[in-house]
């Protein structure tokens, strides 16, 4: 990071040599998006399956979030729909929690519990009383999922 500011600072004209919080910020969101899209280029079938998935149904819906369910239904139609045998059998519902917990370690995605059943979003997740389900969030725009995968 210190490398990073340091050349925003000596390569831009400036009259004096001062980093200022702006430089630190930049720096700051270079390496977290080379992070965040190294990760994604080194994920496995499943993983990218999951992303995948995502982004479709968030094309798809216009809503940023899903239920697990949804996503879990994409996920089985991609799937089929690839042919691809490295994708079947798709995960179970159990693998699709434990993948995506390990995905939100690495903040490729967002795992939420919503708090209540009257949160829009826990409705329009499928949550009934007794459940609350996930919600899932891809933190990737889809520009960068494409250049990665």
């Amino acid at each position: 990071a210190i490398e990073i500011v340091a050349d925003l600072v000596l390569n831009e004209d400036r009259t004096e040599r001062q980093v200022l919080a702006t430089d630190v910020m930049e720096a700051s969101r270079k390496l977290q998006g080379s992070l965040l899209l190294r990760g994604v280029s080194t994920c496995t079938a499943f993983e990218a399956l999951v992303m995948v998935s995502l982004s479709t149904l968030r094309r798809q819906s216009g809503r940023s979030f899903c239920s697990i369910h949804d996503l879990l239904r994409k996920m089985n139609g991609i799937a089929s729909a690839s042919g691809n045998m490295v994708y079947m059998p798709c995960p179970t519902y159990g693998e699709t929690t434990g993948l995506l917990t390990r995905m939100s370690e690495s903040r490729l995605v967002v795992v939420e519990t919503p708090k209540s059943f009257n949160n829009i979003q826990s409705i329009l997740a499928g949550n009934i009383v007794g459940t609350l389900h996930p919600i899932i969030k891809l933190n990737l725009d889809d520009y960068d999922l494409r250049r990665c995968l």
